[in-house]
């Protein structure tokens, strides 16, 4: 049987070709973001022994290019001037090593006596819990034997082997160093040459007024995120210092020790903090006997910490540069994830600067709102 076409009906109107519905061009660039994010924190991860020290070494140089820059109106040249700053530096982070390597030292070799002086401490806390494990225990050890399970009131000895203090040091000793001079060599060439970058982007403009905005823009960025991290440097200086002076006042022994962790804890906004309240209410348990001198140390910290928090800080900086506490736990929380307590404590600096810069780019100012 042929096959007879269907008769088209000469004054119908042709008809048209079905469209394919395609997805909006905002949402392919929201994918394509986001797959480039993703990979680029993978990439993060995998590089952090070379990423690391880069991002330290350029929020370092952010912080200390002032003092570069008020040498070289001395006449002091830019690269003896980063000389300078970066011997002093490393030499005044040698000694800090140096003096409180020791009680550092010390206070972890006596770690497990410690636990059991705390024990003994607040027993009075964990003696209802006690006696209702010990209850437990011969319940079942009764159950036990009328079950006629033979060893049921023998329970297995475990022995676990700790590393000792010296072995986790040197274990950790080599990278450190490593990466230190890898920081060192790099802050260097950012102090001694700091507009090489800067004239290398100035390439990728293509006409005199595009050079003139983007320099005014970089000059700017950098001069904010500097005094910033300068700024938010000699507050956490000043916090440590304080904190030391009230623990010598309360008698805590290693005040020094534990004024520097505050400062370097309260770089980690909310996070530190608490962490760092935690450890000096260990050492009040430790130190003192009774539960008010306990936790005065805890305490005292505690009330200079919302001093510096709720007063000092926006004081001095202004509400401008304020982050959101949201957005700075997340921030802390992936970039801890990503390189470990180094990444918790560049975490704020980094996103400060990243606010500050959103900032200076009119089409990503409510990005910088989101940030706080």
């Amino acid at each position: 049987m042929a096959m007879t076409k269907p008769i088209r009906d000469e004054g119908a109107e042709p008809e048209e070709p079905t469209a394919q519905v395609s997805p909006p061009l905002g949402s392919a660039r929201v994918a394509l973001w986001g797959i480039f994010l993703i990979l680029l924190g993978f990439a993060l991860h995998f590089a952090r022994s070379v990423a690391l020290p880069l991002a330290i070494a350029a929020l370092a140089s952010l912080a200390l290019r002032p003092i570069v820059r008020t040498m070289g109106r001395a006449l002091v040249p830019a690269p003896l001037a980063a000389a300078v700053v970066l011997i002093g530096m490393l030499g005044a982070l040698g000694y800090g090593l140096v003096a409180l390597s020791g009680p550092a030292a010390d206070w972890a070799s006596r770690a497990p006596e410690a636990a059991r002086e705390a024990e003994r401490k607040l027993r009075f806390l964990s003696e209802p819990v006690a006696n209702v494990n010990e209850s437990t225990e011969k319940i079942q050890q009764a159950a036990g034997k009328a079950a006629g399970i033979p060893g049921a009131d023998e329970f297995p000895t475990v022995v676990v082997r700790s590393r000792s203090v010296s072995e986790i040091l040197f274990a950790h000793t080599q990278g450190f160093v490593i990466g230190l001079l890898i920081t060192s060599v790099l802050l260097y060439y950012f102090l001694a040459a700091p507009d090489d970058f800067l004239e290398r982007l100035l390439g990728l403009a293509p006409r005199l007024d595009d050079k003139k905005r983007l320099v005014a823009a970089m000059r700017e960025i950098q001069t904010e995120v500097s005094r910033y991290l300068l700024t938010i440097s000699m507050i956490n200086l000043a916090l440590g210092a304080v904190v030391a002076a009230a623990l010598v006042a309360l008698g805590v022994p290693n005040a020094a020790l534990w004024g520097v962790l505050a400062a370097v804890a309260n770089f980690v906004p909310y996070v530190g903090a608490i962490v760092f309240g935690l450890v000096l209410a260990g050492v009040g348990i430790l130190s003192f006997d009774g539960p008010l001198h306990m936790l005065l140390p805890a305490g005292v910290f505690s009330v200079l910490h919302l001093l510096e928090s709720y007063v000092v800080t926006p004081f001095v900086l202004g509400r401008r540069l304020t982050l959101s506490p949201v957005a700075v736990f997340v921030w802390v929380l992936f970039w801890s994830w990503l390189w470990g307590i180094p990444g918790g404590l560049i975490a704020v600096p980094l996103l400060a600067a990243l606010k500050i810069s959103l900032q200076h780019v009119p089409p990503l100012v409510p990005y910088a709102r989101l940030i706080g």
